[in-house]
């Protein structure tokens, strides 16, 4: 990956006798974006969110090593840029995925950075019932300490997603190799 970023930099440099002998090896790249790049970012969300109202998109995943990841977006209009800006805000990996696990993972992160859950004003997820149970699900939980969260329903995307899953059970594959033929022919 390092050589590819490499390569490209030479690629685009106006002065390639300057770029010609630039080298990025895989620890110092990874270092570089870990302690580096990701850090700067990090810290330039936190700073938006803390002064702007917010939404965030959550979604859960198994990971390869069969972790659970919940992954967690932002989204906020930045007066700065005069735009609607949206960041991936954090992973969570969690031993157990329930109402109460995602919702103290998901406060203590936002604590942590001293973001204002007072300013977030809408959620989306999966209809999953630990995410959207009126009772003790994750939602109901976040309106505790997020006043303003507005109430809308689940991610759309998931909802036409477990819809067309359904829908295209009977087919077995045959549906997704020729959507995937079209999209590559």
């Amino acid at each position: 990956m390092e050589s590819k970023i490499v390569d490209i930099g030479k690629e685009l440099g106006n002065d390639p006798s300057v770029l010609k002998d630039l080298s990025l090896h895989r620890t110092a790249c990874q270092y570089k974006l870990v302690n580096g790049l990701a850090v700067i970012t990090h810290k330039r969300i936190v700073n938006d969110l803390q002064k702007h109202r917010f939404s965030i998109n959550l979604d859960e995943c198994t990971a390869k090593n069969n972790k659970r990841v919940l992954s967690v977006m932002v989204s906020y209009f930045s007066t700065d840029l005069g735009m609607s800006i949206v960041h991936h805000y954090v992973l969570l990996q969690l031993n157990t995925v329930n109402a109460t696990t995602v919702f103290k993972a998901v406060k203590k992160a936002f604590d942590d950075d001293g973001i204002p859950l007072d300013d977030l004003v809408s959620l989306l997820s999966d209809s999953a019932a630990y995410m959207r149970g009126k009772i003790s699900g994750f939602e109901q939980r976040l309106r505790e300490v997020a006043p303003n969260l507005l109430d809308i329903d689940g991610d759309i995307c998931h909802h036409v997603h477990n819809s067309v899953k359904k829908y295209c059970a009977h087919f077995g594959m045959h549906v997704e190799y020729f959507t995937d033929d079209l999209f590559h022919d």
